[in-house]
């Protein structure tokens, strides 16, 4: 691999060029936003070459997919989706459950009550996003429940009904009001692990 130089020299660009550690090494070296703004695509030339001076464009999205992986790890609510401030200034998550990948439901952390987290980190549950108002999601949860509704999770978007839906054969939680969420609903997700 070689760096094409491109400003000052951080230690992720020293341990590049210098071959002591590669990629893993530019990746602990640089904060999630730093890696962003060194791979992101169509500004300039691409700062790096494989030997056969193939950019990481051409190459295809690994630069951009562990600036991503890591930006993750620095704001976990972008494994989430999008986010948005509101003019009010409260953050709104718009949820892109299509994008999710490896397997899992990133939501358990902004589940409540917190006592379920427990209990939901075991196991693999069919996810159903839904509104106290909408009244497709009322007749999806009666279908859910009318099946026996076993490993079945409920989740409750902001701003919550006063008196749940929700037949006691399902599981009911809440997605927390620290944010504004928004998710079309009712969305059904096939049985997962949450995490």
């Amino acid at each position: 691999m070689v760096l094409r130089k491109q400003g000052p020299r951080s230690a992720a660009l020293h341990a590049c060029e210098t071959r002591k550690g590669g990629l893993p090494s530019i990746i602990k070296a640089l904060s999630g936003a730093a890696l962003l703004r060194l791979f992101r695509r169509g500004e300039g030339q691409s700062l790096v070459h494989d030997r056969a001076g193939r950019s990481d464009s051409d190459r295809g999205t690994l630069f951009p997919a562990a600036a991503a992986a890591l930006s993750t790890r620095t704001n976990p609510l972008a494994a989430l989706g999008r986010e948005h401030l509101s003019s009010s200034g409260r953050r709104t998550i718009e949820l892109e459950p299509d994008k999710w990948t490896g397997g899992a439901i990133p939501i358990l952390s902004y589940i409540e009550p917190a006592e379920a987290r427990e209990r939901l980190s075991e196991g693999r549950w069919t996810v159903l996003f839904f509104q106290h108002d909408c009244r497709e999601c009322q007749h999806e949860i009666q279908t859910l429940a009318g099946r026996g509704g076993r490993d079945v999770v409920c989740v409750e978007i902001p701003p919550y009904g006063e008196e749940s839906c929700v037949p006691d054969n399902l599981i009911h939680v809440k997605l927390t009001d620290r944010y504004d969420w928004y998710v079309e609903t009712p969305k059904l997700l096939p049985a997962a692990r949450l995490k």
